[in-house]
This record gives structure tokens, sequence and C-alpha cells, in this order.
């Protein structure tokens, strides 16, 4: 299975479209591999806070998931974590990238936020 992201945690967690964790966990479960495409530069700092490591907390207008006539409320995210355990491996434009590989990209981004 190949998905993209829209970041990439220093553990290799994921956030990316709703449906992304489900398909992740499908695959495993059929001993497919989770390959994930995204850029070096999507990959977070390391040292980020607890509260950073979940997705954007962007929503679906309610109108494009239920037009009924009842009244009900919808929670759609757009966006959610897949976990790094799910995924086999990362690929960037320096090639593929294994959880520890994803984690010295982490310290060199927070390397690098630190530079003046």
């Amino acid at each position: 299975m190949l998905v993209g992201a829209d970041s990439v945690f220093p553990d290799g967690s994921v956030v990316n479209k709703t449906g992304t964790r489900v398909l992740a966990l499908a695959a495993r479960s059929l001993g497919v591999p989770v390959y994930v495409v995204a850029s070096r530069d999507k990959v977070r700092p390391s040292g980020a806070e607890v509260s950073d490591r979940e997705a954007p907390d962007e929503r679906s207008p309610a109108d494009l998931v239920y037009d009924g006539d009842r009244d009900v409320s919808v929670h759609a995210p757009t966006f959610e974590v897949t976990p790094g355990e799910l995924i086999d491996g990362i690929a960037t434009e320096a090639g593929l990238l294994s959880g520890a590989d994803v984690r010295a990209v982490a310290e060199e981004h927070a390397e690098n936020a630190e530079w003046t």
C-alpha cells in the first residue's frame, strides 16, 4: 500500500487524510507492506510538544456529510494520525527511511531550527 503524508512525526507516525489508518490496519492484517511518500521537510523536528502530535482539527462541512431533514450532529475529521508501527517505510527524495532514519531527520530539523 502506498499513501502520502501531510506530516511525519519523529516516531514514524504520519498525519494524512481520514481513512489512512484503517487502510494501514487492513493491509497489515493481510500481510501487505505499508509505505508513505513524503518529502523530508514534512518530518517534524524532534522535541515537539505532545499536543503537536495530533492531526489538525479540520473538519468537512456537515452538509457534505449529511443533508437530511433530521437534526443530527456530524463529526467528520479531515485528518488522522496513523501510528508508526503500521508503516514499513517512508519514501523521500533522499530514499527510503526506516524508523531510525526518520528520528535522525527529526533531530537534524530540530538542530536547524535552533540555528541563528
